[in-house]
């Protein structure tokens, strides 16, 4: 324990300014937050569902309705957030304190890794667009899937770039190193399409950076395989495998529902 605080007071000694700017970030978020946190039918919903999932009463292969026909997303935001309603009594405004923490984790985690990634200027102009725009601060005070979409984009596409950029710097295709890669962006993928389909979008730019890198490396095509798309496909299709159990048992409801968005014409 002594060696734990030790080492954070090291890592905030060597980023004082980001320290300050993060308490800044804090306390906008956490200011009055159960008299201000916005509290609907979609909050009121997801504090049952999750009140369910703590006490073990039902534990959900799907997640929230969408708004365009009966099509649903992925359990995973219930999952996330069910600790933060025991840890605050069964009150569900802890739903939102658990927001506000992920939303500060994410912010986190993203400056350390510009900072080693671009440079120090990069991740401090991120963290400050991150810790006070009105819309990330709105997002994060109050809890609902969509919330924590941009935070796994971020690492979806961050560990894309890892995947490509560890090849193209000399690291072996077959290594564990681009193995664990492509599984990191397979389930971040997975994650963010399970907080709302609109990570969909991501598709066409990520296709387009799939293309350039194997006309970059077509002679590796065969060795680069495992690491690129089995491994990512294997760990999206486990990500979503809620959604495919509850498809399995509902004879394809859900997708069924998903196709029906494309293909029928509405008068």
């Amino acid at each position: 324990m002594r060696r734990f605080i030790d080492t954070i007071k090291i890592i905030v000694t060597k980023n004082l300014f980001f320290t300050s700017l993060l308490l800044g970030g804090a306390f906008l978020r956490f200011y009055k937050l159960q008299e201000f946190t916005i509290f609907l039918s979609d909050q009121g919903r997801d504090a049952l569902i999750v009140k369910d999932i703590v006490t073990l009463t039902h534990l959900p292969l799907i997640g929230a309705p969408t708004s365009i026909g009966q099509v649903f997303l992925g359990p995973a935001y219930y999952y996330l957030i069910a600790p933060f309603l025991p840890l605050f009594n069964f009150n569900p405004v802890g739903l939102s304190y658990g927001m506000a923490i992920y939303s500060l984790m994410g912010i986190i985690a993203c400056y350390f890794i510009l900072k080693r990634e671009v440079t120090l200027s990069v991740a401090l102009l991120f963290s400050v667009l991150t810790l006070f725009s009105s819309v990330q601060l709105e997002l994060s005070r109050f809890s609902w899937n969509p919330n924590l979409l941009p935070i796994s984009a971020f690492f979806a596409l961050y560990f894309l770039y890892k995947l490509f950029n560890n090849h193209t710097h000399g690291v072996a295709s077959n290594s564990r190193t681009m193995q664990m890669y492509g599984v990191l962006f397979g389930f971040f993928i997975g994650l963010s399409l399970q907080f709302h389909y609109l990570a969909i979008l991501m598709g066409p730019a990520i296709g387009i950076l799939y293309v350039l890198f194997f006309s970059k490396h077509r002679d590796s095509f065969k060795k680069l395989f495992s690491a690129t798309i089995v491994a990512p496909l294997l760990a999206f299709i486990a990500t979503i495998s809620p959604l495919v159990l509850f498809d399995l048992r509902h004879n394809f409801i859900n997708s069924s529902n998903f196709l029906k968005l494309f293909t029928e014409q509405k008068n």
